[in-house]
């Protein structure tokens, strides 16, 4: 499971950045590895899906009164999400980005990349507080 953030670095969020550049170089680099085995690698970029995981600390208990920072019109349901990965591994794709600000954003990125961070920064608050702010 990959992310827009494998495609396009975002400040304050470095590590998560890098660990989603990471996840896409090892699915590159392991497609045509497995490929005369039959077997394929898609790359799967999620967007926003309700679930629990902003409700999660660091670590790992579930803070059952934390607001999800994603407006719920930019979260797809889990189920939705589900049927669209399993659609795009079915059909062998090599990289599926599932959620249409998602492919919004990544079609601003590659044709005009001034574009993107301001679609990114518009989502403002999304992304963890700085070291030393609460």
């Amino acid at each position: 499971i990959g992310s827009i953030s494998g495609h396009i670095a975002r400040p304050a969020m470095s590590a998560y950045v890098m660990s989603k550049f990471a996840v896409r170089g090892l699915a590159e680099s392991l497609r045509p590895e497995v490929a005369p085995y039959g077997v394929t690698v898609t790359l799967i970029n999620p967007g926003f899906v309700t679930s629990e995981i902003h409700r999660v600390n660091n670590q790992g208990v579930i803070r059952h009164d934390a607001v999800d920072p994603i407006p719920g019109w930019l979260r797809m349901p889990a189920d939705f999400a589900a049927r669209r990965i399993v659609r795009a591994v079915a059909r062998r794709r090599r990289e599926a980005t599932i959620s249409l600000l998602g492919r919004a954003v990544l079609f601003a990125h590659r044709h005009a990349q001034w574009v993107s961070p301001l679609m990114l920064g518009r989502l403002g608050g999304i992304t963890r507080p700085r070291a030393g702010r609460a």
